[in-house]
């Protein structure tokens, strides 16, 4: 009995963490990028960052804040933030080379020049790098 109390205890657990409910704020300040023809016109000048996600993903959720907190820095007032969602933008993930959530590019005039893949990516380390590129 002490088994199946433990298995079911641990089957809820998994589940709830594996569930997909929607881990995206409601009031994000990224761009939705829903289409191949604006991606490409975003990212073809400038610089630019786009975070990469899945709605479902709690790393995603945990990595968000540090892309989200650049947003409206007068520094950056001529970058492009955007977001992709993996599951509704596959054409776009894959011309990206995407392969794992969450993932973070940046780019200099459409040429990618950062790739953060995973999370522990600081919001400093994200800064600097825009940065070097203005």
């Amino acid at each position: 009995m002490k088994h199946f109390a433990l298995l079911a205890l641990c089957s809820v657990w998994f589940l709830s963490a594996c569930s997909k409910e929607n881990l995206v704020p409601e009031n994000t300040q990224l761009v939705e990028i829903s289409d191949i023809s604006t991606y490409n016109q975003k990212l073809a000048s400038g610089v630019s960052i786009v975070f990469y996600h899945a709605t479902w993903c709690t790393k995603c959720a945990s990595q968000r804040p540090a892309v989200e907190n650049l947003v409206g820095k007068s520094e950056f007032n001529a970058v492009f933030f955007g977001q992709v969602d993996y599951e509704k933008n596959t054409n776009i993930v894959n011309q990206a080379d995407v392969v794992g959530f969450p993932t973070i590019l940046i780019f200099k005039d459409g040429v990618e020049k950062a790739r953060y893949e995973g999370v522990g990516h600081s919001q400093s380390t994200l800064e600097a790098r825009l940065k070097e590129l203005l």
